[in-house]
């Protein structure tokens, strides 16, 4: 689903740490938070870009 949505990577979050793995890729410009609990959303602010934005 997520490269039907354009996505450029996919990062697997219960199998390494997502925020780490996006800031090695250079951060995102984009993330699209699909998981209904906030707590799970909140550990991906570290990996987003400069004036990256988390949806």
């Amino acid at each position: 689903m997520a490269r039907l949505l354009g996505a450029h990577h996919y990062i697997d979050s219960a199998a390494t740490d997502a925020a780490k793995a996006l800031t090695s890729i250079g951060g995102a410009r984009v993330i699209l938070a699909t998981a209904p609990d906030a707590g799970s959303m909140s550990a991906l602010f570290d990996g987003l870009g400069p004036n990256g934005t988390l949806l």
